[in-house]
């Protein structure tokens, strides 16, 4: 077993998985559209509030079997003015931008910031680059409330 598959299985015992039903990720590569079903999603304990969720989807090219992608919450209840804010911080990291309903029973879509990890090291490295994404967000979002004010 690899120092990478060790290392999600140590994450998935840790933390929280989350409950429920969830609907698959669709990404687009080149023209085709790919649906990702989700096995599991689990809530990874942060100072940021349980903002970080690791995702693990089937991967339908059966290898790997799975894949799995870092996510961190950037609103609970997503709009267009966040969106827009948030579409530059993300693409200038190349992470993906998504609006996904976290929890199904409330019919609200998350913004959810996300990135495909494929060792340890990426791991730490993309968390690091979320949490200063999320904290530029919450200040321009902060600056642009006191304007309107």
């Amino acid at each position: 077993m690899s120092h990478f598959n060790e290392f999600i299985k140590v994450l998935e015992v840790k933390n929280n998985r989350l409950k429920g039903k969830f609907l698959p990720i669709s990404e687009y590569k080149g023209k085709k559209q790919f649906q990702y079903n989700i096995k599991a999603i689990y809530c990874l304990k942060d100072e940021l509030d349980n903002r970080f969720h690791l995702i693990k989807l089937v991967n339908p090219e059966k290898t790997p079997k799975y894949r799995f992608f870092l996510s961190i919450i950037l609103a609970h209840q997503s709009s267009d003015l966040i969106v827009l804010i948030a579409k530059d911080l993300l693409k200038s990291n190349d992470l993906m931008l998504i609006q996904y309903p976290l929890n199904y029973k409330l019919h609200r879509l998350s913004l959810i910031g996300l990135k495909e990890v494929k060792t340890r090291d990426e791991f730490f490295k993309i968390k690091q680059i979320m949490k200063e994404i999320y904290i530029e967000l919450k200040h321009k979002l902060i600056k642009i409330s006191e304007k309107t004010n």
